[in-house]
């Protein structure tokens, strides 16, 4: 690499020489992209596995602030006996606390849209 040359400088050259019609045909393909995605979630209508577990521990922090998994029995030492919530120990929560705290500021229980929502962040 000489003095002058740059990995920005070299970026853009290569840019330089793709065909004419590159640029046209991805901002197409990204605007088929986005709206498929914004599509897909509505068409997403139903609870599937542990977006039920995620969406059911948001709708519980809603309601009580804190990170539990709603109507499970435990059994471990760490919570009562028969108590029907436990901790939430199965995902990281960043994505549960912050569907959680989104119902809280809307006062909204509909935690599966709101995590539906944040999906589209990612």
């Amino acid at each position: 690499m000489q003095k002058n040359d740059s990995p920005t400088r070299n970026l853009l050259t290569s840019f330089k020489t793709l065909p004419k019609p590159f640029f046209p045909i991805l901002i197409i393909a990204l605007i088929i992209g986005v709206g498929v995605r914004f599509g897909a979630m509505f068409w997403n209508t139903r609870l599937q596995g542990d977006v039920n577990l995620f969406a059911l521990t948001a709708r519980e922090m809603v309601n009580t602030g804190r990170l539990f998994y709603p109507m499970k029995y435990e059994f471990s030492d760490y919570v009562p006996y028969l108590t029907l919530s436990s901790p939430s120990s199965q995902h990281p929560p960043l994505w549960v606390f912050l569907a959680g705290v989104v119902g809280k500021i809307f006062n909204t229980q509909n935690t599966f849209f709101i995590l539906k929502s944040l999906s589209l962040t990612a």
